[in-house]
């Protein structure tokens, strides 16, 4: 199971450039791949478009293999594949918008219940996906008074309903509060490690660095930087002319080599940051 998109390209009505300009990317099975990108760099648009959105204006998006939208003739107008809700599961950047149901338990099942799931079934679904995020306690509540990251947890939660094989998920950690957080990035590397492909935006580079296997950045609509989050963050310079910084324990110890002359390698995470320092302070063994 995979999400792909070759040599894709979209553009909107009547725009004078395409937001989507002919793209290459993968992201592959049983990983978390982090889209990276300045405000306007074409990160929305892209997942839109790998998720069966919108039909590319050239190129295609591939899940599972397969085209998401097709054509029947050279002239024929491109029709959406059927079945893709459960290839792939989309969370929109602004949760309001998903969210329309007069409980969080009922907005949860509706998904199933489209698939075909009986009412018992939609309903044990919707249950085992608020569980999985930690909101069972606001299944009775009107998703229109919550907060603004409990708001993005029940969004969640309806797309997770669903069991689609392939999820993509525009800055699912945004409006979040620490514990939300964490829950929603344990849930996306819990979910990478027993199904598909799992695509999602952030703009927090230590999540990027945390969950992703693979990150790609975009600007202007094309891909300017890709590879592991190890190749991609070693590329300091580039990405500040992107507009965008670094993790905040390679930017810590880039500050320590600079100003203390202590080298603490290239860690991505404060864990890794931690880890090496705890060396430092160790010293070198015995024999060494």
């Amino acid at each position: 199971m995979s999400l792909a998109a070759r040599s894709l390209t979209y553009r909107y009505p009547d725009a004078p450039f395409p937001a989507v300009d002919g793209v290459d990317l993968e992201a592959r099975d049983g990983r978390v791949t982090c889209l990276l990108g300045a405000t306007g760099s074409g990160k929305s648009t892209l997942l839109r478009a790998m998720a069966g959105l919108v039909a590319p204006t050239a190129g295609e998006a591939l899940v599972d293999g397969a085209p998401t939208w097709v054509r029947r003739g050279v002239l024929g107008r491109p029709r959406r594949r059927p079945g893709l809700p459960r290839a792939v599961g989309y969370v929109m950047q602004r949760p309001e918008r998903q969210l329309f149901a007069a409980t969080v338990a009922e907005d949860a099942a509706f998904g199933p219940r489209n698939l075909g799931a009986t009412d018992a079934e939609a309903a044990e679904a919707a249950e085992a996906a608020l569980g999985f995020l930690g909101i069972r306690h606001l299944a009775c509540r009107s998703p229109f008074e919550l907060s603004g990251g409990q708001q993005r947890l029940a969004a969640i939660a309806g797309v997770l309903a669903m069991d689609p094989a392939n999820l993509v998920l525009d800055e699912p950690m945004a409006a979040l509060d620490p514990e939300g957080r964490a829950i929603v990035r344990d849930a996306v590397a819990h979910l990478a490690s027993r199904r598909g492909a799992v695509l999602l935006v952030t703009h927090d580079m230590d999540d990027a660095a945390s969950l992703a296997a693979s990150v790609a950045v975009l600007d202007r609509g094309r891909v300017a930087l890709s590879g592991s989050p190890a190749e991609v963050f070693s590329r300091s310079g580039e990405l500040r002319r992107l507009g965008l910084g670094l993790p905040s324990a390679l930017e810590a110890a880039h500050l320590l080599r600079e100003r203390r002359g202590v080298d603490v390698g290239e860690p991505l995470t404060l864990d890794a940051l931690a880890d090496a320092l705890a060396g430092l302070a160790r010293g070198p063994r015995e024999g060494a």
